[in-house]
């Protein structure tokens, strides 16, 4: 207890010194504050100049009798004088102690210094701790004495003197080292004697109760425990202690009848244990038939489980509350990969929680229906195949019911079994020959139509290589690029599906769901640069390679390369054709182009004749019947390239046909129709249009269901549904992203497919009707215009040159509002071959099926009005140069031709015309002996005003 009791005090003391020590930092700091303040404060008041006779404290000096006198007052301050009470007599001198140190300075000039100070500064302290509680407290503070104009031109250190505070700080402990030695003494004496006689009967109860426990205690039953001049307290609880004795001698009284009674039970045992013994006899041979009986049964067990396990099945059951019982085959491990028993049976296989709900209570109602039709058709909803942990299992069901006798009632208990059949080679086998299957239809497909595959096939390849990169060049907004993308992919995807490209139509697919994504993004995100990254990384034109690869090795290599026909690239041709603009004569531009042009001619009905063959094996495909269906008409030619596009998109209105227009033959048959549908596709010829039809007797367009879809896509409001008529409403089909489909499946669903229709249509200037009787039929009738392909007429210079007279009058009227041009006389020939110019002049070039040169030749004056006119709005009085009135003329020629060529539909696209060229001469006449000069000339009505237009023929165009 005394060691305690110090150490406890020791540690106490040390606490109250560190935190003292903490403490009289801070202490220390407030009071180097407040006397570094006060100085401060008295040099910087204004009286304080005024007593040392000085204009600022720059001035102030300790030589003088106002500065030793502030001097002695500030050295005085640094000393507290003291006396001991009891110890120093009145007459005693009293104490003095350091208690502040001061260093000021003016204009880094040192004033004064304390010389403590500075002893502090040069000799340390030969003790470590002395010196480190010296820095400890060395809280110096710095106050700045300003002038009147507020700088600063000096400071005032000050602190409390650091080994006043060492002191004062071993002053308090050695008090609290004397006090807590103090209070250890009195805690000492205190227990030693006032405490001993408090302990003494503990001491003697102490002593008994271990000569209880060491000795007889039969004396201590009989006596008890007695102790000598005992305390209140003690002496109750020796009387607590005899209590108990007297007890304990009650209960060995207890425990000792108890032990005879014992005895006479383990006697009566005995002669049980003889008659046991007896029985145990008998009993041990039956147990040896029983454990024969086990061992055969045990046998017959194993026998089955092997039979079980090498079933190459998985056999499992499970009670009503699907927990699955531990006896289950080893396939059913090695196909579930986890130990199943006890485990919920929907949770085994399934992950979805709404799934396990739906399967769980399926399984229930299987279990609590008494019905057994009922219970036939519930074990019908259960799932039947499922692949899990990368195998195809397969599940076979069956209840097994046994009856119960329980408390003389029967009850019926229900299992299910479960069979498990591992079928994933079976499926794989499967899947290959569906595709050998998909291949040898792609094969027969293409080569029944190698001409329309290689062609769709080319037009792909020219899509991939040219078409994509000029539209991600283009100037086009990022949402008509991606739209027209998506588009132009949705239309090869048909095309390609006619043909059977499985991996190409799948790689199509995969395409338009990440264009689909890419519409969503953000505009600014997606910008032309990060699109065509995106597109180059998707490698469009790589998708056919799988497909193409599998024709070769099936077809040879000769396939590849497309040796059986030649097939020229549209742009090829028009590269031809140009090329015989440019270099033949007239004559053979007339014969030759026509021809070339109709290279690119087919029979219309070609652009449709693989549509009814795919309509019938789509329908297939999809559970539905069609009956087969040629192409009405047709027969007449078109250019190809011109209408090819539309033909590819028409793609879409067929795939709607089969999969939203013609029900299945259960849905026919219920409403009295034939179980096999009707398509029909027709075109003709009326009235300079071609009309192309498309029927199918279906169950028409749901218009409910697409007023809604457009509702809730946004395309259309309430109040412009209420006065759409219902061929308006019927129109909303071709607005993009609407689809009646709730689903996206390969052939529909994504809202795209009849807005390509109406883009090809609209890009014909055609246009779409669709009739529609619900529950009969629906027919999309479209009309575009037929550009029939016509030989290249022959013009005599007459019917050539007066639209040229009439383009440039009317040009001349326009770009000179202020006057008023007419020509002076009509088209006259020049026999002698001259072309006359004036002093400006320009002319362009006529290549083609008409060769020679169209010249407007004009005055000085006449070409500057036409460049204040057509150049600078009419502005006057500023200088024009020769190269402004150049400028000005070749503008006029060339609009001139471009708009008198327009008038001739037939011809235009046969005649080239090469940029303007301008000439300037006062006079110039050329010669042109094998040509033909045909001139007119023009008037203003203004003097000295002068124009003419002048067409140069070569002898080989024409003849009158």
């Amino acid at each position: 207890m005394n060691v305690s009791t110090l150490f406890t005090i020791l540690i106490f003391s040390a606490m109250i010194v560190l935190i003292l020590l903490w403490l009289m930092q801070p202490l220390s700091q407030l009071g180097s504050q407040l006397v570094a303040k006060s100085v401060a404060r008295e040099m910087n008041a204004p009286s304080f100049l005024g007593e040392q006779s000085i204009q600022s404290l720059e001035q102030l000096s300790t030589d003088t009798l106002a500065g030793k006198a502030w001097l002695d007052v500030l050295q005085k301050n640094e000393r507290t004088r003291y006396r001991f009470p009891f110890i120093d007599k009145s007459s005693d001198p009293m104490r003095e102690i350091y208690t502040v140190t001061f260093k000021i300075t003016a204009q880094s000039r040192i004033l004064y210094e304390s010389p403590e100070r500075v002893a502090l500064l040069t000799e340390p302290s030969s003790l470590p701790w002395n010196q480190w509680l010296i820095q400890y407290f060395s809280t110096e503070l710095t106050i700045p004495l300003m002038d009147a104009e507020g700088r600063e031109v000096g400071s005032v250190i000050a602190g409390i003197y650091p080994p006043l505070m060492v002191q004062i700080l071993w002053l308090i402990t050695a008090c609290i080292v004397a006090l807590g030695s103090l209070s250890f003494l009195i805690n000492y004496l205190l227990c030693k004697y006032l405490t001993v006689p408090m302990v003494r009967p503990l001491k003697q109860l102490r002593d008994r109760i271990r000569k209880v426990a060491s000795e007889d205690a039969a004396v201590f039953m009989e006596k008890g425990i007695q102790l000598d001049r005992p305390y209140v307290e003690t002496l109750e609880i020796a009387e607590e202690a005899n209590k108990i004795v007297t007890n304990i001698r009650g209960y060995l009284e207890t425990a000792r009848k108890q032990t005879e009674l014992l005895k006479a039970h383990q006697e009566e045992l005995e002669a049980q244990k003889e008659e046991l013994e007896a029985q145990n006899e008998t009993l041990e041979g039956s147990q040896a038939m029983i454990r024969n009986t086990q061992e055969l049964v045990r046998a017959k067990e194993q026998s089955v489980r092997r039979l079980l396990d090498n079933a190459g099945q998985g056999f499992l059951s499970f009670g009503s509350n699907l927990l699955i019982h531990s006896e289950y085959s080893a396939e059913c491990r090695d196909m579930l990969q986890a130990d199943i028993a006890n485990q919920l049976f929907p949770e085994l296989l399934l992950k979805e929680d709404s799934e396990i709900a739906f399967l769980r209570e399926l399984l229930l109602k299987i279990f609590e229906e008494p019905e057994e039709f009922q219970i036939e058709l519930y074990l019908g909803l259960l799932t039947e195949e499922m692949q899990l942990h990368n195998k195809v299992i397969h599940f076979e069901y069956k209840l097994l019911t046994e009856e119960l006798q329980h408390e003389g009632a029967a009850l019926m208990q229900k299992t299910m079994m479960v069979i498990l059949t591992d079928i994933t080679e079976t499926r794989r086998l499967e899947q290959l020959m569906e595709e050998e299957s998909k291949r040898l239809k792609m094969v027969v497909s293409i080569v029944g139509h190698y001409k329309d595959f290689t062609e769709c096939l080319a037009d792909y390849e020219s899509f991939c290589d040219h078409e994509i990169p000029e539209l991600l060049i283009s100037n086009k907004p990022m949402e008509t690029i991606l739209s027209e993308l998506y588009r132009e992919l949705h239309t090869y995807k048909g095309n390609f599906a006619i043909f059977n490209l499985v991996h190409t139509v799948k790689e199509l697919h995969q395409a338009e769901d990440q264009l689909s994504v890419w519409m969503h993004e953000d505009e600014e995100a997606l910008t032309p640069r990060i699109l065509a990254e995106r597109m180059q990384a998707l490698n469009p034109k790589a998708w056919t390679e799988t497909d193409i690869d599998i024709l070769s090795t099936t077809l040879g290599e000769s396939m590849a390369e497309r040796r059986d026909v030649l097939i020229i690239d549209k742009e090829q041709l028009i590269k031809i054709e140009d090329l015989i603009l440019e270099e033949l004569d007239p004559l053979q531009s007339r014969k030759l182009v026509p021809e070339l042009r109709r290279l690119r001619h087919k029979p219309f009905t070609e652009l449709l004749r693989m549509y009814p063959d795919y309509a019938v094996s789509l329908a297939e495909r999809n559970d539905k019947e069609i009956k087969p269906f040629t192409i009405e008409g047709g027969d007449f030619y078109v250019d190809y390239g011109t209408y090819h596009p539309l033909a590819r998109s028409l793609i879409h209105i067929i795939r709607n046909m089969v999969d939203h227009g013609i029900e299945t033959p259960e849905d026919r048959a219920a409403v009295g129709k034939q179980p096999a549908g009707n398509l029909r596709c027709a075109a003709f010829i009326e009235q300079e249009h071609i009309i192309i039809e498309l029927e199918d007797d279906g169950n028409g367009l749901d218009l409910d269901k697409v007023m809604k879809k457009a509702l809730d896509k946004g395309i259309v409001t309430e109040a412009q549904l209420q006065h759409m008529t219902m061929e308006a409403i019927s129109q909303l089909i071709f607005r993009e992203e609407l689809s009646t489909n709730d689903q996206i499946t390969e052939l529909s669903g994504r809202g795209i497919g009849l807005t390509a229709v109406r883009a090809e249509t609209d890009e014909l200037g055609g246009s779409i009707e669709v009739v529609t009787l619900p529950g009969t039929s629906t027919k999309f009738i479209i009309r575009i215009p037929y550009m029939e392909m016509k030989d290249i007429p022959n013009l005599a210079v007459p019917d050539l040159m007066q639209p040229l007279l009439q383009k440039t009058v009317s040009y001349l009227n326009e770009a000179m509002e202020e006057e008023e041009w007419v020509y002076k006389q009509d088209l006259r020939s020049d026999p002698a071959g001259k072309l006359m110019l004036l002093p400006v002049t320009a002319y362009v070039k006529l290549k083609g099926t008409l060769k020679g040169l169209f010249v407007l030749t004009a005055d000085e004056g006449t070409a500057n009005r036409l460049f204040q006119q057509l150049l600078i709005g009419g502005t006057q009085g500023q200088e024009i140069k020769s190269c402004d009135r150049e400028d000005a003329m070749a503008e006029a020629v060339n609009t001139i031709v471009g708009n008198s060529l327009a008038a001739f539909e037939d011809y235009d696209p046969y005649v080239k015309i090469d940029p303007p060229v301008t000439v300037a001469a006062l006079t110039a006449a050329l010669t042109y002996p094998s040509a033909e000069i045909w001139t007119s000339e023009l008037s203003s009505g203004q003097a000295h005003s002068q124009m003419g237009i002048r067409l140069v023929l070569m002898s080989e165009n024409y003849s009158d």
